[in-house]
């Protein structure tokens, strides 16, 4: 390593402690653009508010958009029916956006809320409402509540402690809760059989063995690590704590810790802050190569970087990490949406693992694909297969829906269909005019055929006497044939588009209708005139009356 790579590490370590900073935006007079030199890589969920540039010019975010959650989430409403659900999230600007946007997915798709609750961001002592609260959840009909919230939102889902443990529903996790953070059975148990979604993050190479082989020892002057290792064996290094505490055996494993803890797993704010440090390192090598290759070699040694440089470099910055993940800090960049969906298991009790049980990919919102291995699943306690959650239960065949006045569409009665009246299929509607039973017409190109013959002859029929109207013919009859064809086909030409906008007994009527008005016409036109003749005007209809008609004519 050059003497430049190490001044830069050394000046750049100071200004970039506080690079890393949690997504809670600063306080309304405290902006982003008042504080230009300092540039924020945020490794916590993504959050909306803060991707303000106007706001928030100098930050940047390592979590991908949350933008198709709520897609996934009701994918995995649909693929198990749950039409029936509770909605809990946080007391904040974000939950009424997620809140938003996930009522206006489930209006498209037919799934209805039971209830909604909102949820304070912290939780410092139990309130007289709790029990309420919790009463609420349990006697609800809703099977199924779908939580969205941080972890300090999450805890007053079950702030009622063991005597209120909301058993017997399936939680779906829209933010995944670090359980390792806290040691509560009591907890672990009511959200067994839980699924959580979490942004599908890769293996890091070398993560689990640089676990399973670290120990204090190689790190004396890390407190961290001999503190880690009081709290999880009871024991510290040689020398330490005057030999009132045991000395950890040098074998000691963060592999072997027992209970509910998995450290050796990458959790999604480790993967995010994994990726910040590497984003952040690749900048700096970038900087340190463009002013080396300005500078002389012997004022590299004097490098300075200041953090406002490193604004035009983060957001340009492309990079394959270890895992062989693409990482851009660009937020106009497109992402594929993909979650892993993972099962809460909690048995035996305390046990608390995550499996994965399926996983979601989206490309748009036209092109979504949600994986599901059902034999993997552990439901919650009470249930042997798959919950139901829906408001009313399905209505058999020979029975038809009744919406429930003032309730929900997914609320309704099942009641009996009338004389006369039969539904073949589950949830038949009360729909007025709506024929399940449809008599077989037979061919439709025949019948398009035929019409299509009779409209040839009928124009051509048309068209001849069109011609022939004026003939110099004393019974001479074109004028009649002209008159019926144009009637003729007045009707079938005004029957076509009303024929296809018709349904049921109205389009009988309409084929009966045209049939008798287009031969009405046809025969009126031709007959009308000589039954006027024949029993109105009698001396017209002889030879001597047909001479006068020419001699007058002429």
């Amino acid at each position: 390593m050059s003497r430049a790579t190490t001044s830069v590490q050394e000046q750049s370590q100071a200004q970039h402690q506080g690079a890393f900073q949690a997504t809670i935006p600063p306080p309304p007079v405290l902006r982003s653009r008042d504080r230009p030199s300092t540039k924020e890589v945020t490794y916590g969920p993504f959050d909306s508010r803060l991707s303000d540039k106007d706001q928030y010019p100098s930050l940047y975010q390592m979590a991908p958009k949350d933008s198709t959650l709520v897609h996934a989430m009701i994918s995995l409403l649909l693929h198990f029916g749950w039409t029936w659900v509770a909605i809990f999230t946080s007391d904040d600007l974000k939950g009424e956006l997620f809140l938003r946007d996930l009522k206006a997915e489930m209006l498209k798709k037919g799934i209805c809320v039971a209830f909604t609750e909102k949820l304070p961001a912290t939780k410092i002592m139990y309130r007289p409402s709790d029990i309420t609260f919790m009463s609420r959840i349990r006697v609800s009909s809703a099977n199924v509540h779908i939580l969205y919230g941080e972890v300090g939102s999450l805890i007053t889902v079950d702030i009622a402690a063991e005597f209120y443990l909301t058993t017997g529903k399936v939680w779906v996790m829209t933010a995944k809760w670090d359980i390792v953070m806290y040691e509560m059975n009591h907890m672990l148990h009511s959200f067994h059989g839980s699924f959580s979604f979490s942004p599908r993050n890769a293996e890091v190479p070398g993560f689990r063995h640089f676990l399973r082989t670290s120990n204090p020892s190689q790190y004396p002057e890390d407190f961290y690590f001999s503190k880690l290792w009081l709290a999880f064996f009871k024991c510290s290094l040689p020398g330490s704590f005057c030999g009132k505490i045991r000395v950890c055996p040098p074998n000691t494993s963060l592999e072997f810790i027992s209970g509910n803890i998995d450290l050796m797993t990458l959790s999604d704010s480790s993967y995010f802050i994994y990726n910040a440090v590497y984003a952040v390192a690749h900048v700096l090598h970038k900087m340190l190569l463009e002013k080396t290759e300005t500078c002389s070699p012997e004022h590299a040694e004097h490098l300075g970087l200041l953090p406002w440089q490193l604004h035009p470099f983060l957001k340009k910055i492309e990079f394959t990490n270890s895992a062989r993940i693409h990482i851009s800090l660009d937020d106009k960049r497109h992402h594929m949406a993909q979650y892993d969906i993972k099962n809460t298991v909690n048995f035996p009790a305390g046990l608390g693992l995550l499996v994965k049980v399926g996983e979601f990919v989206s490309n748009s919102t036209h092109n979504q694909v949600l994986l599901i291995n059902e034999e993997m699943i552990e439901w919650p306690v009470g249930f042997t297969e798959t919950p139901q959650s829906v408001c009313s239960q399905s209505c058999g065949p020979g029975f038809r829906k009744i919406p429930q006045e003032g309730r929900h569409a997914c609320c309704f009665t099942c009641i009996f269909c009338p004389e006369r009246h039969i539904s073949n299929q589950t949830d038949a509607h009360s729909e007025h005019g709506h024929i399940i039973i449809v008599c077989n017409k037979g061919s439709l190109t025949a019948f398009y055929c035929v019409l299509g013959y009779l409209g040839s002859l009928a124009l051509v029929s048309f068209t001849v006497a069109f011609l022939a109207r004026n003939l110099p013919d004393t019974f001479n009859e074109a004028k009649f044939l002209t008159f019926s064809m144009l009637v003729f086909c007045s009707v079938w030409v005004t029957f076509l588009p009303v024929y296809h906008s018709t349904k049921g007994k109205v389009m009988v009527a309409m084929e009966v209708f045209s049939i008798l008005a287009s031969s009405a016409g046809l025969l009126g036109c031709i007959f009308t005139p000589k039954c006027y003749i024949i029993l109105l005007k009698p001396e017209r209809n002889s030879m001597r009356g047909f001479r006068d008609k020419t001699h007058s004519s002429k």
